[in-house]
């Protein structure tokens, strides 16, 4: 299940700065470095009013930056066909976020100075040392100070939102249960067996020499288990899986979970029993059951609470954007570029 966050709406794809890694590169500082020297007028230019309050193109460029590095962490890097897109989604995120913010100014809602260093503290311990944190700044556009205001403002604007949506979300546990009910696939539990094993690993490319030296290895294991030698003892002593420390416990686990020849062996095994020589595309094993745990449902009892927050996710995605549109038919916005395409 996942756990709701009004900053993760908020911000949409605008991933907060604060949430941010090291090493990420800047967006806006590779395309300012293209153009013919007339970035520092470029990044002035409005893009949106919104209450007569200016949206500039640094304001843009900045946040896409942070968007983009961190869909490239996240292994989703923004190709330049999606980047005009991508730009269009930022700056409605950008003109929500004023709009939001003007309301929480109306509303006299303050965030602390000692809330904000606190963010600001959290942000600058994910660096080695300040000099690092204060670099990473830079790459993102950002002295301190930008940083500061920025920090409190998006704290502000979260405020509002607990203050005015998420507070009054509820979800009830009738409308927990009903949704455990109807949607009985989520809460199954396949068949499963905790095993043991001890590996002895063969490297893909092997030649047939190295294979027999790994598989009498394991031979020599076999014949001790024989004599009566604990199993987890040896797979500590030999075993070349991180589970060796663990007396070479895998924990319980589905049949999809593991390779298919390990499944097949730890499967087929009645608890206590150890297999033959398996091999996989690791190496050689040797498993040993140790319990075999039927399929189950969850109860509603173990999962009521995120089912919860499920549907509270659900209930505040929908009250946030109901309360965007409130906000918005009531604003006077000026896209400079025109208004945004139409959302499918």
């Amino acid at each position: 299940m996942r756990t709701w966050r009004v900053k993760q709406w908020m911000m949409g794809l605008l991933v907060g700065f604060l949430l941010l890694a090291g090493g990420l590169c800047s967006w806006a500082a590779e395309e300012a470095s293209k153009g013919d020297g007339d970035a520092a007028d470029k990044g002035k230019e409005i893009v949106a009013k919104v209450n007569g309050v200016a949206i500039t193109e640094k304001e843009l460029d900045q946040e896409m930056s942070i968007v983009s590095d961190r869909l490239m962490q996240m292994g989703r890097p923004v190709g330049k066909d999606q980047m005009g897109a991508l730009r269009k989604n930022m700056l409605e995120q950008l003109i929500a976020w004023e709009l939001f913010y003007q309301e929480a100014q109306r509303q006299k809602l303050e965030v602390s100075d000692e809330a904000v260093a606190e963010s600001l503290s959290g942000f600058k311990k994910q660096f080695a040392d300040e000099k690092e944190a204060e670099a990473q700044m830079g790459k993102m556009g950002f002295s301190e100070e930008e940083m500061t205001r920025m920090t409190k403002r998006k704290m502000t604007i979260q405020a509002l939102l607990e203050k005015e949506v998420v507070e009054k979300i509820e979800v009830t546990d009738a409308e927990a249960k009903a949704y455990y009910d109807e949607n009985p696939q989520y809460f199954e539990k396949p068949e499963m067996v905790r095993a043991s094993h001890i590996l002895i690993k063969v490297p893909a490319d092997a030649d047939e020499e190295t294979k027999a030296a790994a598989r009498k290895k394991l031979e020599a294991v076999q014949e001790r288990l024989k004599k009566g030698e604990d199993f987890g003892a040896l797979a500590k002593e030999v075993s070349e899986c991180p589970s060796a420390a663990n007396g070479g416990d895998l924990g319980p686990f589905p049949a999809d979970k593991m390779v298919k020849p390990f499944s097949d062996a730890a499967f087929a095994l009645e608890p206590g029993n150890v297999s033959g020589i398996v091999e996989t595309q690791f190496g050689y094993h040797l498993i040993r059951s140790a319990e075999k745990i039927p399929p189950s449902k969850v109860s509603f009892e173990e999962v009521k609470d995120r089912i919860r927050e499920f549907l509270k996710e659900q209930k505040v995605q929908k009250a946030l954007g109901a309360y965007a549109a409130e906000l918005t038919a009531k604003a006077d916005i000026e896209r400079i570029g025109g208004e945004p395409d139409p959302l499918e």
